[in-house]
């Protein structure tokens, strides 16, 4: 997942915020099995557009074969 989500990001990199600080993925883990959740941890994620969160979740479901599973994709800010 991991591999799949740097490579994902190196091609199509999220948004620079306003401010013109990089947005840095850092690692993804899946929290949940049935439906299955998953959460991608960032630097920033208050500047992550709707599109590209769902450009990221349709991505994962070609990817892994998650078309027609409630699939749930959280980006969510890493603690210090």
């Amino acid at each position: 997942l991991n591999d799949f989500l740097f490579e994902l990001l190196r091609q199509t990199p999220p948004p620079s915020s306003p401010t013109g600080k990089e947005t840095k993925f850092y690692y993804a883990t899946q929290v949940k099995g049935s439906p299955p959740v998953l959460l991608l941890f960032m630097n920033e994620t208050k500047f992550i557009p709707d599109t590209y969160q769902r450009f990221v979740e349709k991505q994962i479901r070609g990817k892994f074969g998650f078309t027609g599973v409630p699939l749930t994709v959280n980006f969510r800010k890493r603690k210090n």
